[in-house]
């Protein structure tokens, strides 16, 4: 609607042009002998915050009575992206983290650049047959099924205060199952875990905080 409107100041403005940038637009003004200018670009800075409508959702996907959450229609935008490891970084900042424990697989997308940030290792938790090495495992259900999650013997040799990262939590059985795998390993300690979206009406959250584990998500569904 700005686009292509004349405007006139009381003061002389001595540019040919000009622009005003924030985080909701880029507006350029020409200037038309020093007192009239008129808006010749309107640029949309597509810096608006991350909310749930950034996150596209999928019915009966993967099977029937599943509404699926998508996270790529967030991960596809640089700027939004960014944002998010930004956020999901910052309530563990201070915390002395020394290994991020990332669920597969979709929670590896953002662990690594959360390890990354907090200058810590980044430790895989695997499907079956994934891991080459001897290993730690624990069985679990998910929503439409249930598998093993599994870990190296030595992954965590030297590290202490852990962080657990996926995308999202819905009744808690993945998270759970990472936290019974770190029970293998003495002297250790999860001081939290963060996802992009929780589910609370499924009552994961309720479950991992009775666990002791610290909880954040940047949004809810």
């Amino acid at each position: 609607e700005l686009l292509g409107k004349s405007l006139i100041t009381p003061t002389c403005i001595l540019k040919e042009s000009f622009e005003v940038k924030d985080n909701i637009a880029d507006i350029k003004f020409d200037v038309i002998e020093g007192k009239q200018f008129f808006v010749s670009k309107v640029n949309i800075s597509g810096n608006q915050s991350i909310s749930d409508n950034h996150i596209r959702t999928i019915l009966d996907f993967p099977i029937k009575g599943i509404k699926y959450r998508d996270i790529t229609t967030l991960l596809k935008d640089p700027k939004l992206f960014s944002e998010l490891i930004d956020k999901m970084t910052e309530p563990w900042k201070d915390k002395s983290v020394d290994a991020v424990l990332s669920i597969e697989s979709r929670g590896f997308i953002l662990a690594g650049a959360i390890a990354y940030k907090l200058n810590a290792a980044f430790i895989p938790l695997r499907k079956p047959d994934k891991l080459p090495y001897e290993t730690y495992n624990v069985s679990f259900d998910l929503e439409y099924g249930s598998t093993e999650m599994h870990i190296h013997k030595d992954a965590l040799d030297g590290h202490e205060n852990l962080l657990i990262i996926d995308d999202l939590l819905a009744t808690g059985g993945t998270a759970i199952a990472a936290v019974k795998l770190v029970e293998n390993f003495k002297s250790k300690n999860i001081i939290g875990a963060g996802f992009i979206i929780n589910l609370p009406d499924l009552d994961g959250d309720k479950k991992l905080s009775k666990l002791g584990v610290d909880i954040h998500s940047i949004m809810d569904f």
